[in-house]
């Protein structure tokens, strides 16, 4: 087996495409690429038993509830697909998006943020659910404060409710290394989120309409979509970065052939599928030798575009003054810069700055909404009354002036109200 099949676990036929390219750029296979593959197999084998490597792991973004105009919109999500690999593609293509989980201070509490791609329809999408290492977080856009702003960001930023802490924040390398291409890894669901599509939607359509005329994604596939983000299922896919341009090369399918294990036994049929939108947003890491042993792993940013080449063509890398020709058996995108800093305001202006389409101060009310809610759960748990959490979750949709009631001000209305029934409960909910 050749030295990169060796290093990173590929199949003789993408090790030769990618030998190709790396013998034009002049990567050094054992500095770069062999540090990130290995650190990312000690995260797949410790994470179990370390949970501070969960900082690692991608989460993804989808839907939860929606509108009828995004059931129009994506007619594909309407009907049982009955395992249609074509039609389960479009739809993992539409409703997952890959990012990270990360936490940031703002105003002495640290809030839980989703950064990253952005399902299509975001405007038609009324809650989002973030899962990360099998834990499930919402995402709501606040209809008080993003009522009729009409955006549709590809990279952005989410707060999330959050119920705890968790382990976040990888540490960011932001290049720089004077070499002109790194080796670099693209953490990825793809294989799991796919094989998840297929069984949530394999008899009921993506979508359904409940009593209440609400449209949902059905809970089949939210399950599923959640326990594909455990710890055991995530892959690491080679790739090369150009660093003059940002450009990004790697296999066109979501995993090394021996990186994962429990992905080879539970998903092999799907393997050698390639990538679909869904990439987007993965995070990419990077590692290299320092003194002699391979340092961490650093973010080295997200993917922004990555689509399998279909037939040969030719690119040219500014820098190294080279040609270099790209075959099927590789995608072809391009990388996000990571934040300049997990400080709140780097990461709303780098969201911005990746076409999130908010102005600043309409994201603070957004940011201000999420961490009042956060606290209004977290007090309720810490008074016993777990069981309320999800009436919150469903029926809380405040406006900015209720932050001036004060969280004790309305968990108290909220538990005053069981004893009347819990459609007093909502009714309180909805009055706010």
């Amino acid at each position: 087996m050749s030295e990169i099949g060796r290093d990173f676990g590929l199949t003789e036929g993408v090790a030769g495409l990618l030998a190709t390219v790396i013998g034009a750029t002049t990567i050094s296979i054992s500095d770069t690429g062999a540090c990130q593959y290995n650190k990312a197999k000690e995260v797949l084998t410790n994470i179990g038993q370390n949970e501070q490597l969960y900082k690692y792991l991608p989460a993804i973004v989808y839907p939860d509830r929606v509108t009828r105009l995004y059931t129009q919109t994506y007619e594909e999500l309407n009907t049982p697909t009955f395992g249609d690999l074509s039609i389960v593609r479009k739809i993992q293509s539409i409703v997952v998006r890959h990012g990270l989980l990360v936490s940031t201070q703002r105003n002495g509490e640290t809030q839980y943020l989703y950064i990253g791609g952005i399902p299509e329809g975001f405007s038609m999408i009324s809650r989002l659910f973030v899962s990360q290492g099998g834990a499930l977080f919402n995402v709501k856009p606040y209809r008080s404060i993003l009522r009729g702003i009409n955006i549709n960001p590809r990279f952005g930023i989410l707060p999330v409710i959050n119920r705890g802490q968790y382990y976040t924040n990888p540490p960011i390398n932001q290049g720089g290394n004077g070499l002109g291409a790194d080796i670099v890894g693209i953490f990825n669901y793809m294989a799991s989120t796919l094989s998840a599509t297929i069984s949530g939607t394999y008899f009921r359509p993506a979508v359904s309409l409940l009593s209440d005329g609400s449209y949902y994604t059905n809970g089949g596939l939210r399950n599923e979509l959640n326990s594909s983000t455990s710890e055991s299922k995530f892959a690491d896919t080679p790739a090369i970065h150009i660093t003059a341009t940002s450009n990004l090369i790697s296999p066109s399918v979501p995993d090394s052939t021996n990186f994962n294990p429990v992905l080879q036994t539970l998903y092999w049929s799907l393997n050698n599928v390639e990538f679909t939108k869904a990439i987007q947003g993965a995070p990419i890491y990077v590692s290299y030798t320092g003194f002699g042993t391979c340092v961490d792993l650093q973010l080295r940013g997200f993917v922004g575009e990555l689509n399998p080449i279909t037939g040969e063509f030719n690119t040219y890398i500014p820098g190294l003054n080279k040609n270099v020709v790209l075959s099927p058996g590789l995608a072809y995108g391009y990388i996000i810069q990571p934040p300049q800093s997990w400080n709140y305001d780097d990461l709303v202006n780098w969201a911005i700055a990746n076409g999130m389409g908010l102005e600043k101060s309409i994201f603070d009310k957004w940011m201000d909404l999420a961490l009042f809610e956060s606290r209004v759960i977290q007090q309720l748990i810490a008074r016993g009354h777990e069981n309320l959490v999800n009436y919150v979750i469903d029926h809380f949709d405040p406006s900015p002036e209720v932050i001036e009631k004060g969280v004790d001000s309305v968990v108290n209305g909220i538990i005053n109200n069981v004893s009347s029934g819990f459609n007093s409960v909502i009714n309180f909910l909805k009055s706010l």
